[in-house]
């Protein structure tokens, strides 16, 4: 049977980081998500200020290691996601 988790859903839940190379690497990639797709975090782990799991969020940029997102959340804040280390969803690609 074939993985049913969607190729744009991002899930590490080994918690496996990235090494320097393979970061450095991702940062010339495009990001997973085109700007203005509309996210939900799942988890942020290791973050000492993490946004709450289930807040959405819109995605403003990024790259291959990380993207960046305007979340709404009381009070919003515009926070990173770590490609490869936090987990979200998908929730609509309206960019």
């Amino acid at each position: 049977m074939s993985d049913p988790t969607p190729q744009w859903q991002h899930d590490n839940e080994e918690g496996v980081m990235m090494n320097e190379r393979t970061w450095v690497d991702a940062l010339s990639r495009p990001a997973p998500v085109p700007v203005g797709t509309r996210i939900q975090l799942v988890a942020m782990p290791g973050d000492p200020d993490p946004i709450p799991p289930g807040t959405q969020g819109v995605v403003t940029g990024g790259n291959g290691a990380q993207m960046y997102v305007d979340w709404e959340c009381d009070p919003p804040r515009s926070l990173m996601v770590a490609v490869g280390v936090d987990r979200w969803f998908v929730v609509s690609r309206d960019g």
